[in-house]
């Protein structure tokens, strides 16, 4: 190992910065936060102060090392806005508008308005007055662990230390949605639960398929709030949620979950805060990022249209940016490929009306698109056996021809049965039909719940949970083997190729394999 320049050595967390510093983050990077600034501009991050009030405060600004700093404004004209007021005579008064990070200590109080002093700060005078004030929650989880404890601890002089528990324990899971305008939880009052039920009374969940998942039911209704969830030891807030993690207790965090935990969250908000508007913050996680059963994912496609289980996409309508540099086909002729503002469809027509006799996969000629539009299958393996009939096959032979067989029952048993079928001549042989059939793999299993629109965490199923799912949705578990001749395009997916060559991706002209 040490030749291979390998070395033993204590494995330490690290830091995963997930593609942070790749060019196409960088570049969103300015997207959002000239979005966020913006978004600023209508919540309650702003201290108002007049401009005499603004000299008065300003001082040099203090060295980093010195903590004797006082409740001071910086002078920098880049951190405040000027505008001016009329007093109460008329005159004009100038003034300026400071984020509320500038400001320190007890000054915030003294210069944001009292009706607006539970959010943190003022509104903007940027904001146009027909735009409702807005707050913005941002939302992250974190797991807890009964016997989370440091590496390190506190050993005696003679080596005795605290014993430690081998596991981790009990895990209690929380995923809370935060806003800086109002701090931790708000107050939860019963005028509060009544506001956010009566917009709930008789309504449904949108996320209908992600609801019945988490409930394993068909119930999307959305239930009433009531005190006790709010106030109990394991608190059950949409803005702070806990629930005991692991697969033997609650399960753990996925998509459904966050989609479920999100339209409450929406419901208790507009109750807490009435004429407001609302935007939520998620970070990069795995139960963040659950795609649309029908959205457009490279990974559910496949190279051409032969696909052992087709998942339908959805429709997309084209963008400039959606179309390719490469509009010629082989012969250099410019083709009739798509342009932004068309709508491209993923999936063949499961009908040849309408459609061009050329038409079909690019990748395939003329002459073949006509010929493999349809599937052409080989019939299934089977073979057939002579083998003795069993003593029930043989009983109901024999009481068919109401030929009494009660008396060798108890006697000779099978052979007696069989010895009398032969002196009345019915056959004792019958003919067994052996089809060749496979149990579907783990991987044909998940394509097939896929396919069948059946909401799934994103983590490993055995087996045997995959197989019950298959069962309880009425999927076949087996398949007899055969094969197809050919695979026919007609109403199978697309593939990335032919997706390609369509909106001018796929440079057919270049010398590659």
């Amino acid at each position: 190992m040490k030749l291979l320049e390998f070395k033993w050595d204590s494995i330490r967390q690290c830091f995963y910065t997930d593609r942070h510093e790749h060019a196409e983050n960088k570049l969103y990077r300015f997207k959002f936060i000239s979005a966020y600034l913006e978004y600023e501009l209508r919540c309650y991050r702003w201290v108002h102060v007049s401009e005499e009030a603004a000299l008065r405060l300003e001082l040099p600004p203090p060295d980093e090392d010195d903590d004797t700093r006082t409740e001071v404004l910086p002078g920098n004209q880049e951190l405040y806005h000027s505008y001016e007021v009329l007093d109460a005579i008329g005159r004009a008064r100038k003034m300026r508008e400071y984020h509320v990070d500038v400001f320190i200590g007890s000054l915030l109080e003294v210069f944001v308005d009292p009706e607006c002093r539970r959010f943190g700060g003022n509104l903007s005078v940027r904001k146009p007055d027909n735009i409702r004030p807005l707050l913005i929650f941002g939302q992250d989880e974190a797991v807890f662990y009964q016997y989370a404890a440091s590496s390190k601890g506190w050993r005696g002089s003679k080596g005795q230390h605290v014993l430690r528990q081998k596991g981790t324990g009990e895990a209690i899971m929380i995923s809370a949605f935060v806003s800086d305008a109002t701090g931790g939880h708000p107050d939860i009052t019963p005028e509060v639960i009544e506001r956010a039920n009566s917009m709930r009374q008789g309504s449904n969940y949108q996320s209908n398929d992600a609801i019945m998942t988490v409930r394993d039911n068909s119930d999307t209704s959305k239930h009433l709030f009531t005190m006790e969830q709010f106030e109990a030891a394991i608190m059950d807030s949409p803005l702070l949620k806990m629930f005991r993690h692991g697969a033997n207790h609650e399960g753990y965090w996925n998509g459904n979950k966050m989609k479920m935990q999100f339209e409450d969250a929406v419901d208790l908000v507009k109750a807490l805060f009435p004429g407001h508007d609302f935007l939520f913050l998620f970070d990069q996680s795995s139960g963040h990022t659950k795609k649309k059963e029908d959205g457009l994912d490279v990974s559910v496609m496949n190279e051409s249209h032969v696909q052992k289980t087709p998942i339908e996409l959805r429709p997309s309508k084209l963008t400039e940016d959606c179309i390719g540099p490469f509009r010629k086909d082989e012969d250099g002729i410019a083709s009739d490929k798509l342009v932004a503002g068309d709508i491209q469809v993923f999936t063949w027509p499961i009908s040849v009306d309408g459609m061009d006799d050329d038409s079909g996969p690019f990748y395939i000629a003329a002459e073949g698109r006509r010929r493999q539009r349809f599937d052409v299958a080989v019939e299934p393996y089977q073979k057939e056996d002579l083998v003795p009939k069993n003593s029930y096959e043989l009983k109901r032979d024999l009481a068919d021809q109401c030929i009494d067989f009660t008396s060798i029952l108890g006697g000779d048993g099978l052979a007696g049965l069989k010895k009398l079928a032969e002196d009345n001549d019915i056959p004792t042989m019958t003919t067994e039909t052996h089809k060749k059939t496979k149990e579907k793999t783990s991987s044909e299993l998940v394509a097939d719940l896929q396919s069948a629109r059946v909401q799934m965490e994103r983590r490993k199923y055995k087996k045997k949970e995959l197989t019950k799912m298959a069962i309880d949705k009425g999927i076949a578990i087996t398949y007899e083997e055969h094969k197809l001749k050919h695979v026919g395009w007609l109403g199978k997916p697309k593939g990335m190729r032919q997706i390609l060559w369509e909106t001018g991706w796929l440079d057919l002209l270049a010398d590659t394999e």
